[in-house]
């Protein structure tokens, strides 16, 4: 089992996108966007926007600062680049 997977289990979670779903994970979101965040994408500046962990060792327990908005074609070109 890797580390992210042995962090989302410790978490209560049993995958990424049950995580993504979570009530935490839609609470921050809420808070992202009530600090007056932008909401479009840090590169095209397109909406709609997912937020991009920079690190998941905060992984639930995010500050704002930990997260970039992107569009979904930037978030996936963000993730082919890093594998």
């Amino acid at each position: 089992m890797s580390k992210f997977n042995e962090q989302l289990a410790a978490l209560g979670f049993s995958s990424y996108e049950d995580y993504l779903e979570s009530p935490h994970w839609k609470a921050f979101r809420l808070s992202y966007k009530a600090a007056g965040r932008s909401m479009r994408c840090a590169v095209c500046q397109v909406k709609p926007i997912q937020l991009h962990h920079h690190t998941y060792v905060s992984l639930g327990c995010e500050k704002l600062e930990d997260v970039t908005t992107l569009c979904r074609q930037q978030h996936t070109e963000v993730h082919n680049l890093l594998k």
